[in-house]
């Protein structure tokens, strides 16, 4: 959560501005025996400003943010993962997407000593949406941003863990090292 208290002058019309920004989430995620995982978040955005003055419109603005995320390690050595990202938007302008949706999948395998080693597959944006869409409000002005990301990839890596790893886990958003 955030509060700010500022002014701004357009035209010599002056007015002082209070600007809230609140950010609330809420997650759930169940973990059987380090096999299965499935996790959820939610958050949402809302950020609303107000002004002293009748010369401005108070202005508010407000986007969901939604991840599912599965992550199983069957059979033995193996890490299967995919999220599904979700964005509405529901004030953009017209032209601009409300919604955007990614999805990304992968696959680890876990060798050497100790499983030190893994070699991760992970494909991103599968779906092929490869833009971003949101809306932000400031003192004086809304603006509404559609920006191209990089497009689907798909990545290869190997990592080696130079750290004792007994007890860690791999797949998901967290990271395999909490250095």
């Amino acid at each position: 959560m955030g509060y700010t208290k500022n002014f701004v002058i357009v035209n010599s019309n002056r007015s002082g501005v209070y600007g809230l920004n609140v950010y609330p989430n809420i997650n759930f995620a169940f973990n059987w025996k380090d096999l299965f995982e499935f996790s959820q978040r939610y958050s949402l955005s809302l950020n609303e400003n107000k002004y002293e003055s009748d010369a401005y419109k108070n202005t508010s603005a407000a986007a969901h943010f939604s991840t599912s995320e599965i992550i199983v390690r069957l059979p033995k050595n193996w890490v299967w993962e995919t999220t599904l990202d979700y964005r509405y938007n529901p004030q953009v302008s017209p032209g601009i997407s409300k919604n955007v949706v990614r999805l990304h999948a992968g696959i680890n395998y876990l060798f050497l000593k100790d499983q030190r080693g893994q070699l991760k597959l992970y494909a991103y944006d599968l779906l092929k949406q490869n833009t971003n869409a949101y809306r932000s409000i400031n003192e004086n002005y809304i603006s509404d941003t559609e920006s191209k990301t990089l497009t689907r990839y798909i990545l290869l890596t190997f990592t080696y863990n130079i750290r004792d790893f007994k007890g860690g886990k791999v797949g998901g958003r967290q990271s395999m090292f909490f250095f």
